[in-house]
């Protein structure tokens, strides 16, 4: 039977033309600094928190407001100067119709996720350096862009946080709007 699906999987996209690669994947750095380099073999392209999850879990609930509004992506970092290094960053970039709305997401992602850290959030989208936060399973950074908000979890440090956000942040200028 899995030969028939695949038989019949081949024929129905046999004239098909393969879409585009979304542009929203052009923002993401291959590498940051000499130490993190992009596993753009992971990456993922999604607009749901269910495939989000599924590919890395944040949440049982939407905290970042996905929709069919909304554009992400996200892959991990790998770190090719330290052999014995296990820990990757996951990198998350998601695209709002608006800054209203990605700001309401932010604040909605802050409150659920970081509820210790009420105190400390910024949502100023002319901020010029991430908002960083030592969480359980490591670092955790995040700045708002207008309507894009761009988040890496499980950084090894603060250092690698900062450098993996501001590196993305000042590449999201190759985006069409």
């Amino acid at each position: 039977s899995r030969e028939a699906v695949l038989s019949m999987g081949k024929v129905i996209t046999s004239k098909r033309k393969n879409p585009p690669e979304p542009v929203l994947l052009k923002a993401l750095c291959p590498r940051i600094g000499s130490d993190w380099e992009l596993r753009r073999d992971r990456m993922s392209f999604f607009r749901s928190y269910l495939v989000l999850n599924s590919i890395y879990y944040i949440s049982p609930q939407n905290i970042l407001d996905l929709d069919h509004s909304t554009e992400a992506v996200t892959a991990p970092y790998e770190n090719i100067t330290e052999s014995g290094h296990t820990k990757r960053p996951q990198f998350l970039l998601v695209k709002y119709e608006d800054p209203v709305k990605a700001n309401k997401a932010l604040v909605h992602f802050h409150g659920t996720f970081l509820p210790e850290h009420k105190h400390k959030i910024k949502t100023d989208t002319l901020a010029k350096n991430p908002s960083v936060f030592k969480i359980e399973e490591g670092w955790l950074a995040y700045q708002l862009n207008g309507r894009y908000l761009v988040l890496v979890f499980d950084c090894p440090d603060e250092e690698s946080a900062e450098k993996i956000i501001h590196q993305n942040v000042s590449n999201l200028s190759k985006l069409e709007d």
